[in-house]
């Protein structure tokens, strides 16, 4: 075990580098941006979305959520406001696309770094890497797009190690589908707080079991 840690080290520190880019700016803008963004709620007395203001409701909540791999966005509460000022269906088109726009940023993002993130740690690490993203039965980047920090990590892990890009698309697309049906039904429903634990709760459950016939599915290819 200590030889794997001293080996790997790089690679985790790399991976620690990551998180704190991404948990950092949360730390310092992030009840700001939460802030501002409950403060542009458009409601009517009868707390329904005035009309007007359903163009701009649905650009913003699209900006906020496709900008998500940059900043702060609390992209749980955006996606189930989709689905309360939207309704279940434009409420799952719009955060389904935003969040479909951020992954492949991220992506590509990750990409770019690639050869910096290389030299960082090195041939051997960086080759370990894309052999764990290239595993078919791993289809971690699926099962963490429900978990804030940890999907957008994953998504820049994934374009740095080149994991193919069909493959990343086909877990991104799925895993983003499964969060923004949960959220935007739970906004579509009321958005009661008290049901934002279940939701969250829901997606990890259906990711993980997207995830588990996906990797048996897998298997069952290899074994034929």
């Amino acid at each position: 075990m200590e030889i794997n840690v001293r080996r790997n080290y790089r690679l985790l520190l790399l991976i620690a580098v990551i998180l704190i880019l991404i948990i950092v700016p949360f730390l310092l803008w992030g009840d700001d941006v939460n802030e501002w963004f409950t403060s542009q709620l458009w409601f009517e007395e009868d707390g329904k979305l005035t009309s007007g203001y359903r163009g701009a409701a649905a650009l913003v909540m699209f900006a906020l959520l496709a900008s998500d791999m940059l900043l702060p966005v609390p992209s749980s509460l955006v996606s189930t406001c989709c689905g309360l000022f939207l309704g279940f269906s434009d409420g799952f088109f719009v955060s389904f696309a935003a969040m479909c726009v951020s992954a492949a940023f991220g992506y590509i993002l990750g990409r770019f770094f690639s050869d910096y993130a290389k030299r960082l740690v090195g041939d051997r690490e960086m080759s370990a890497l894309e052999r764990f993203q290239g595993n078919t039965r791993g289809w971690w980047l699926l099962l963490l797009r429900p978990v804030p920090v940890l999907a957008e990590a994953s998504v820049l892990l994934s374009g740095i190690g080149h994991q193919p890009f069909r493959r990343a698309a086909i877990e991104v697309l799925i895993g983003n589908a499964v969060v923004s049906a949960v959220y935007a039904a739970v906004g579509a429903a009321g958005g009661k707080s008290d049901s934002m634990l279940l939701a969250f709760a829901g997606t990890i459950a259906i990711s993980g079991l997207c995830m588990l016939v996906a990797t048996r599915r897998a298997r069952a290819r290899e074994e034929a």
